[in-house]
């Protein structure tokens, strides 16, 4: 067995025992972006279904949902749901194209990303560039920075932005990848 097989086997272990994505990341010491890879592996190789129950159930005790194909539902102390992609979206600021991230979450009135740096509380305009798997066409949102994280070791930023403006059209394309999740 090989060392990634392993690492599979214990983070698979961990993930149904109800360990979250953070700290599967701290305890293994993987990226996002590294721990979004492996669960593609176990999806690809059939070892995580999508069937498999939401180890992470609301504190409602609501009942459980199977896992969706491209997103996952998050617990949070959060009052809206947030769903986690388990595979690039990318997304830039319409100011600097050349600097491109990825979503990592969305929510009805939010989104997370990987990938590019803001200050607390600042103003962008980012474009989604969706996704045509998912049929999800590109779209804009003008979003303010709520949070920011960066991580020393990689160098990685995450930053979590509340959206503030988007037209009918955009909020029907991010509609799409929540209707993903709870189908």
């Amino acid at each position: 067995m090989s060392q990634r097989d392993a690492l599979a086997d214990d983070v698979l272990r961990d993930l149904r025992g109800g360990m979250d994505d953070i700290a599967l990341m701290d305890k293994y010491q993987l990226s996002y972006v590294e721990l979004r890879n492996l669960y593609l592996e176990l999806f690809n190789s059939g070892r995580l279904l999508q069937s498999q129950p939401d180890p992470n159930p609301t504190q409602k005790q609501e009942a459980r949902r199977p896992r969706p194909p491209i997103l996952e539902r998050s617990s949070t102390r959060r009052e809206i749901d947030r769903y986690r992609l388990y595979f690039d979206i990318p997304v830039y600021e319409l100011d600097r194209p050349e600097v491109v991230g990825a979503v990592c979450d969305v929510t009805e009135n939010g989104i997370g990303v990987i990938g590019v740096e803001a200050e607390l509380n600042e103003v962008k305009t980012l474009v989604v560039e969706g996704d045509t798997f998912c049929d999800v066409a590109p779209f804009e949102i003008q979003v303010r920075c709520c949070w920011i994280e960066k991580r020393a070791e990689s160098d990685e930023v995450r930053a979590g932005f509340e959206i503030t403006d988007m037209s009918e059209y955009d909020r029907r394309q991010l509609d799409k990848l929540i209707e993903l999740a709870v189908a």
